[in-house]
């Protein structure tokens, strides 16, 4: 018997760096989340680096510039509005300028720097995501 393959909408996302401090948006749903978004439909064959800024623009206004870096690792969400999971690739990226002004799908912002910030599960919306970035902040620690 042959299994059905499960179907995911694809989210690239970006973990913005200044100095030594990386940019966490609160979402609505008061957990952490990150500039990026869904690859639409028509964006199919559109460059990742197009979406991406396309959703920086969306999410953190017009005057925001920034430099896209490698992509770092992934994780997965559950959309109950959508009753679909989203595949998300985060990229580190480097702040460069800009004024950021929040879009409606976000409360709030801050800058954290992971070295004296400590994070909490309950700010993730999964346990996946949590062990991810925590992972990825273990290995920046270790790397200076």
């Amino acid at each position: 018997m042959k299994n059905e393959y499960a179907v995911f909408y694809v989210s690239l996302k970006v973990l913005l760096k200044k100095g030594d401090e990386f940019l966490f948006l609160k979402g609505v749903d008061s957990f952490f989340d990150w500039p990026g978004g869904r690859i639409d439909e028509g964006e199919q064959n559109v460059s990742f680096q197009k979406i991406i800024d396309r959703e920086i623009k969306e999410e953190l206004g017009e005057e925001v510039r920034y430099e896209l870096g490698d992509q770092v690792f992934y994780s997965r969400r559950y959309l109950k509005s959508k009753r679909k999971y989203v595949f998300s690739i985060i990229h580190e990226g480097k702040y460069l300028s800009g004024k950021i002004e929040l879009s409606p799908e976000h409360s709030s912002y801050e800058w954290i720097n992971p070295k004296t910030y400590t994070f909490k599960k309950s700010g993730f919306i999964n346990n996946e995501e949590y062990l991810a970035f925590k992972k990825y902040f273990e290995l920046i620690k270790k790397s200076k």
